[in-house]
């Protein structure tokens, strides 16, 4: 007996055997799950998808209905298309230009009949009112004729007032002669003086005349030229503000149209539709939930690992690791080999639990995958247990840890 005990005493003193910390974990997608969400919500029109689908990246999964949104859609796009007539024939009158065009339209408007009734409309008014504008200033033109026609009155009658002036004048002068020789009484030239009188005096008042309607066929010019200048003074201003309008349309439009695209709800990545909660056909999806998720595939897949706060102490990033996928026959199934890739800095807390841990994420190399049986393949959420190696120690050590623990406490105490 005694020979067994020291048999077995040297044997646990040299014999050295690995240690390992065991945590349960799960494999995780290096790229992660992808969200399949909608911003605003909606009523579901068409499901395509179901769980445990593969879809492509693009892919068509669901569309929701388009009744309210087109409705909006078409009140902006009937108000834009008065918008954009009144701009084009603004603009056209604001600069004089004979014929409206939407050449800011031509990139991004496609061809629409409605469009083009709307500036025929606006083409029908702005010869209107160029018609409305040159009646007045024809009235305006007519009053300057009749006044350039009472000019050329004026001037004849200058004229003849000035021929009589001058004959007036020579007679005045002879008479001045014969009184200065005393042929002639003062009463004959002072008659003759007031002819000059007065000859003089009626050709002034008709200079008179002349420069009074000169002046008022200036003002009738600057009339009709303020009439012109005031239309397209009002034009540009009504374009300013229809501008405006029309920039905010198009804004509202370009939304509008956006937001009828994502009705159509489409794969974010290729993989497989997992916890899709869009079941009925008529249900309403509110704005921001998670649809469904896709997993993707053929990605790059790790295991996240739960390590008791006691014992991350002994691993590092790098050490390797043994990882055992626990959905297979462990007797068929070999352990994958991984290392460790990462440590969370601080403690994690599960929120169902409570329970705090330190997240160890093992890489493991995608040739690993050929250990797999057949056909089988990891996936995303797979429960898994990892061993990590600390180094070896001999038995004796390992059977006298807790007695040593033991002995340490009660010391302390």
């Amino acid at each position: 007996m005694a020979a067994l005990v020291v048999g077995l005493g040297g044997w646990s003193s040299t014999t050295k055997v690995e240690g390992a910390i065991i945590a349960n974990g799960a494999v995780v997608s290096e790229s992660g799950s992808r969200k399949v969400q909608h911003p605003e919500g909606g009523i579901v029109r068409q499901i395509l998808v179901q769980n445990n689908q593969q879809v492509e990246a693009g892919q068509l999964l669901l569309t929701l209905d388009d009744v309210s949104l087109r409705a909006e859609l078409e009140v902006v796009l009937s108000q834009l298309r008065e918008g954009l007539g009144a701009k084009a024939r603004l603009t056209a009158e604001s600069t004089g230009a004979s014929a409206i065009d939407l050449p800011e339209v031509a990139g991004h408007w496609p061809p629409d009949p409605r469009l083009s009734a709307v500036l025929g409309e606006q083409q029908s008014l702005r010869l209107s009112r160029a018609k409305s504008l040159e009646s007045e200033i024809a009235r305006l033109n007519e009053l300057i004729g009749e006044k350039q026609s009472v000019i050329e009155g004026y001037r004849a009658q200058l004229e003849a007032y000035t021929r009589q002036m001058n004959l007036v004048r020579d007679e005045v002068a002879q008479q001045t002669d014969l009184f200065s020789k005393e042929l002639v009484s003062n009463q004959r030239l002072n008659e003759m003086k007031r002819n000059e009188a007065e000859l003089s005096g009626q050709v002034l008042s008709v200079q008179a005349s002349i420069a009074a309607t000169e002046a008022s066929i200036s003002e009738l010019r600057m009339q009709a030229d303020q009439i012109v200048t005031d239309f397209q003074a009002e034009a540009l201003a009504e374009l300013q503000t229809v501008s405006q309008t029309v920039a905010e349309l198009m804004q509202k439009m370009i939304a509008a149209r956006a937001r009828l695209s994502r009705l159509e709800v489409r794969a974010p990545i290729a993989g497989t539709v997992h916890e899709s909660i869009v079941q009925t056909v008529g249900g309403v999806v509110s704005p921001g939930d998670t649809l469904m998720l896709v997993v993707p595939q053929e990605t790059h897949l790790k295991v996240d690992m739960r390590v008791s706060p006691l014992e991350v102490s002994k691993l590092h990033v790098g050490q390797a690791a043994e990882v055992r996928m626990l959905n297979f026959d462990a007797q068929t199934t070999p352990n994958l080999e991984g290392r460790v890739d990462s440590i969370s800095p601080d403690l994690v807390r599960d929120s169902a639990t409570g329970v705090q841990y330190y997240s160890v994420r093992v890489d493991i190399a995608d040739t690993e995958r050929d250990k797999l049986p057949g056909g089988a393949a990891l996936v995303p959420g797979m429960p898994a247990e990892s061993f990590f190696q600390t180094g070896e120690r001999t038995v004796w050590s390992y059977l006298m840890a807790p007695i040593q623990d033991r002995l340490s406490h009660t010391f302390r105490e």
